[in-house]
């Protein structure tokens, strides 16, 4: 089961500054977007066909390929610097290894690939959530007490949000280290003339 659920370890790697991608603007994000689903109220198609949902999850299948590319070109990428541990104050993650627990500072390479599983795995739930929304809205609604199904609706919206928020974040957070800290500029500055 350890090797199904692996990819979560991802949120267990300590840093200081980690926890802001991981819950505090996606926190943010969260309440941003419930709050403007509130404002529209029933005018904003969210479980319907060709609705919000369907939408998202149609990026979200995107996405986990995208997440895999990633993972495969981070795990083949040819640079020395990729199993250096990160500079400044690198990422710890704990691992067991014969029955003893080590705290491991991070190279760029595992912290990506474990930045890459996790958010495989975190769209497909995503994905799944958002399937599940759209089919059991219409059953809720008919189903459940105004206030009650108002209350479902707004925990729903919520958690999905989170979780979409919590997969843009780590994504943006991902293409900055693909796209510039991977390359390891800070090394080759020189003094401008």
């Amino acid at each position: 089961m350890r090797r199904l659920t692996h990819s979560f370890s991802y949120l267990f790697i300590r840093h200081p500054a980690k926890w802001r991608y991981d819950f505090l603007y996606p926190g943010i994000i969260a309440l941003l977007l419930v709050t403007m689903i509130v404002v529209a109220g029933s005018s904003l198609n969210i479980s319907g066909e060709r609705g919000v949902l369907d939408q998202i999850n149609g990026l979200l299948g995107i996405l986990v390929g995208f997440f895999i590319a990633a993972l495969a070109a981070v795990a083949t990428f040819d640079r020395p610097s990729m199993d250096d541990p990160m500079p400044g104050i690198a990422p710890i993650m704990k691992i067991k290894e014969k029955g003893v627990f080590y705290d491991i500072p991070l190279s760029r390479r595992i912290f990506l690939s474990q930045l890459f599983g996790y958010l495989t795995v975190a769209s497909l739930i995503v994905f799944a959530m958002g399937a599940i929304g759209q089919l059991s809205a219409s059953a809720a609604e008919s189903s459940l007490v105004p206030v009650a199904y108002e209350t479902a609706r707004l925990i729903f919206v919520f958690a999905y949000s989170f979780g979409l928020a919590n997969v843009i974040v780590n994504t943006l957070l991902g293409v900055f280290y693909l796209s510039f800290r991977i390359h390891d500029v800070g090394s080759k500055r020189k003094p401008l003339s």
